[in-house]
């Protein structure tokens, strides 16, 4: 058998982190992978083509959040070491214990070198093993059993102590262990297996079964379970709401329990932005690192939900209004291809761009048949582009005529989209973009609001 080389597999969306390792020589696609959208790690996680020596993911990942994600890297790779990358100065996602029972190896603290990633993994060398190198238990590498799960042999090549204990397989069908849990393998026990013809190592299903039952404990008790960080818990309740929107994307329909949910994530919303006072360099970093990294429809909403005491909306049925109105905004989009809800109109045709054109009344026209949605909701959604002197589109409704509401979410989808790009290239100002390009297109009252939510003055 000719042993596969192993990568690093990096689950974060922090750009400057991906920036620092890649200047690294050794950084290449064969030896670090490194992928910034968690869904986009989770094909890479179930790809059993793919041999990682170790995983490391930043916990305040979304879509999916990450407790999902440590269940399926659990189930799908059991016995590779799982690290957490962790801001220096944040408070810890987890205590020991939680990392512990959730099979987590270690917290990895930015800014990190790819030296200290190696370091961690506790990787020793593979050495090629002859094709004709074969032993008695082969013939059972791709062997199904009920209580056991089959692992790779390349994938246990680390000094790190094991999760679970590791069983072979003889040619009469006995499973037999040769680690226990909490021990590390040895370099010269492995080869020795390797050259003997053993493709495959063997762990008990239920004890795997028992370490997702942890994660799946934990997530469903959120808020409540004890010893999360509250950027964790914050993370896994906006993840919670992605799945709605989600759910919205696959089936292009809004029910009357969907309007529901949106009202429900209004309020939560409210909540979470009365703690970010945003003249605070903090606060700001806070509400960025959340824009960037979550569904673009529940950013619009957490930011609208910040501009709502600014507008004069007190009351909870208007901040309930501008909420689902923010959640449902683009439900419109999701009739058109994919390839369009990025609403990047520079990378459109001609004929692209009049589809797209098309989404806020399509989203107004889908609400309409929903019972119990607010007309404003329905104008706000049909107007979310529209723009003062009857610039942006469809360009059916002049200054005068524009909603306030639909003013709210345009101005807070514009300012979602910023973060975005800046997440993407660091050198954006965000003030300066706002001030030349998005300011000038919205009423006076909107963009004194806007200001006085985010930067404390008119």
């Amino acid at each position: 058998m000719t042993i596969q080389q192993r990568a690093l597999l990096i689950v974060d969306s922090d750009p400057l982190l991906e920036k620092a390792l890649s200047a690294d020589p050794r950084f290449s696609t064969q030896s670090v992978i490194f992928v910034n959208s968690p869904r986009k790690s989770v094909s890479l996680l179930v790809d059993k083509g793919s041999i990682y020596g170790a995983i490391f993911v930043n916990p305040l990942i979304s879509s999916p959040g990450i407790f999902e994600w440590i269940r399926t890297a659990r189930k799908a790779r059991p016995l590779t070491p799982l690290f957490l990358i962790e801001e220096k100065t944040a408070e810890s996602a987890f205590e020991k214990l939680q990392l512990e029972r959730l099979g987590v190896r270690g917290v990895i603290e930015k800014p990190c070198s790819l030296e200290k990633l190696w370091a961690a993994a506790k990787l020793f060398p593979l050495e090629p093993v002859s094709e004709t190198a074969k032993g008695p238990v082969d013939i059972f590498a791709d062997a199904v059993s009920e209580e056991f799960r089959a692992v790779e042999i390349e994938e246990c090549f680390t000094e790190v102590p094991q999760l679970f204990d590791v069983y072979v397989r003889r040619e009469s069908g006995e499973f037999v262990d040769i680690l226990r849990a909490g021990e590390r393998f040895s370099p010269k026990l492995l080869r020795a297996h390797a050259r003997r013809g053993v493709k495959k190592l063997y762990i008990r299903n239920d004890t795997v079964e028992r370490s997702l039952g942890f994660c799946r404990t934990l997530s469903m008790t959120l808020p409540y379970a004890h010893g999360l960080s509250a950027a964790l818990q914050q993370r896994s309740e906006l993840n919670s709401w992605e799945s709605v929107t989600d759910r919205l994307k696959e089936t292009r329909e809004v029910s009357a329990e969907d309007v529901e949910t949106a009202r429900e994530f209004t309020g939560r919303a409210s909540e979470f932005v009365t703690t970010l006072d945003c003249r605070s360099n903090l606060a700001m970093r806070k509400l960025f690192d959340f824009v960037s990294s979550t569904d673009q429809a529940v950013a619009t909403t957490i930011v609208s939900a910040k501009l709502a005491p600014n507008l004069g909306l007190e009351n909870e049925a208007s901040v309930q209004i501008l909420g689902v109105a923010s959640l449902l905004h683009n439900i419109g989009l999701y009739r058109l291809p994919e390839k369009l809800w990025d609403e990047d109109e520079t990378k459109m045709t001609e004929n692209e761009k009049a589809l797209y054109q098309t989404h806020p009344e399509l989203g107004a026209n889908i609400l309409r048949k929903v019972e119990g949605i607010h007309p404003t909701v329905i104008q706000a959604v049909a107007q979310h582009h529209e723009r003062k002197g009857g610039r942006g589109f469809p360009g059916k409704v002049l200054t005068v005529g524009l909603s306030p509401i639909g003013e709210a979410v345009g101005i807070s989808n514009e300012f979602v989209k910023l973060i975005c790009r800046k997440n993407i290239n660091p050198e954006i100002n965000i003030e300066q973009e706002l001030d030349k390009n998005v300011f000038p297109l919205f009423s006076l009252p909107i963009v004194r609001a806007f200001k006085a939510a985010f930067w404390g003055g008119a």
